[in-house]
């Protein structure tokens, strides 16, 4: 029952239109684990409690892995000429000064589905999609969909349970 809420959701959200309004600075438990771990990720060396399930983890190091050898026939030159050209958690080559808003979609007692956009006058778009799961008692971002690139991990949202 799950997967279908998700998906009618998302659904609501890409084709209705329904995820323009209603952003805000992070008010869940959910949306406050999010926005540390983006503003985490725009700053280096900074370590957020949960952080990327290794499912996600492994999921953009494939995708990274696939752009290098599609641009630079596997050999690794740099992330920047032959790798992804943007951060995929961030879903842009930005780190926006930290400024993001979220609208949540779904939520319950261990998983939420959040849209997050940029929180500056000329972006009303959204960015992207994240999946956050409770996963061994501590928050952490599971799925990502950046919107007009890549995903990370979705195919698998409906995962056992669903």
């Amino acid at each position: 029952m799950r997967r279908w809420v998700l998906i009618a959701s998302l659904f609501g959200c890409l084709f209705l239109q329904g995820c323009s309004h209603n952003f805000h600075a992070p008010l869940s438990d959910e949306e406050r684990f999010l926005d540390q771990t983006l503003l985490a990720e725009s700053k280096p060396r900074t370590f957020v409690a949960g952080g990327l399930s290794d499912l996600l983890k492994e999921s953009i190091r494939a995708r990274k892995q696939k752009s290098i050898q599609e641009n630079c026939g596997g050999n690794k030159r740099t992330e920047d000429l032959c790798g992804l050209d943007y951060n995929p958690v961030l879903c842009g080559q930005d780190d926006n000064d930290g400024r993001f808003v979220y609208k949540t979609l779904y939520s319950d007692d261990g998983m939420a589905l959040i849209v997050m956009r940029w929180d500056v006058p000329s972006e009303s778009a959204w960015v992207a999609t994240y999946v956050v799961r409770k996963l061994k008692g501590l928050w952490q971002l599971d799925g990502i969909a950046c919107h007009g690139l890549d995903t990370f991990n979705m195919e698998k949202i409906g995962g056992e349970g669903f």
